[in-house]
């Protein structure tokens, strides 16, 4: 909301995590090189958009931790349960 209007509505979800992750090159150049990211985030992240809504972001109790200390957190349910959806 902007001034108290409503002036959209993200068409997307997202999963946000947080911790240390790896990038590795799997592959060669002749045949076939992929990027790998590799981490305890990955799966947050994974498991945070499953239950994110269209137009909801929703974060691993690790990234909420973080974000709690530096972010202003308009609405938000806990514990985070893949069970039952939260925001």
């Amino acid at each position: 909301e902007s001034f108290g209007k409503r002036i959209g509505t993200l068409n997307v979800h997202c999963g946000v995590g947080f911790g240390e992750v790896v990038g590795v090159h799997v592959g060669d150049r002749e045949t076939r090189m992929e990027y790998l990211i590799l981490g305890d985030p990955i799966d947050q992240v994974a498991d945070a958009v499953l239950i994110a809504s269209r137009g909801q972001v929703v974060a691993s109790p690790e990234a909420l931790k973080l974000l709690e200390e530096t972010a202003q957190i308009d609405e938000c349910m806990l514990p985070y349960d893949l069970d039952k959806p939260q925001i």
